[in-house]
């Protein structure tokens, strides 16, 4: 998406999307402009939307984000988006796998 300025955009960040495949495109969106690393982390904190933004600004109180270095602000987003798996919830997801009467064991085991 071109804006009048001439740069191109990407969508913001929301809570539905997979923040690992998101700071992919916004690392190429970030090399593509030849970013510094200070820019990168101004680029991240505007582009990333509000909703978003709010987020990482909870998790970094009583700082603030602007404060923070770019990758201490990625593995703050990791943190705080991609949800931690129990394994006692995995466990029991793994052990009411049952095989169907039309499935071949080979099937099953896959």
């Amino acid at each position: 998406m071109a804006t009048s300025n001439g740069f191109s955009t990407i969508e913001p960040l929301s809570k539905g999307q997979d923040p690992l495949r998101w700071l992919q495109r916004f690392d190429a969106y970030a090399g593509w402009h030849e970013f510094t690393n200070d820019k990168k982390k101004l680029a991240l904190l505007a582009l990333m939307g509000s909703e978003m933004y709010g987020l990482l600004a909870d998790a970094v109180l009583p700082d603030i984000p602007a404060n923070k270095t770019f990758d201490e602000l990625t593995l703050l987003l990791k943190a705080q988006l991609q949800p931690r798996r129990l394994a006692i919830a995995e466990r029991y997801e793994f052990n009411k796998t049952r095989q169907s009467s039309s499935e071949s064991v080979s099937d099953f085991v896959r």
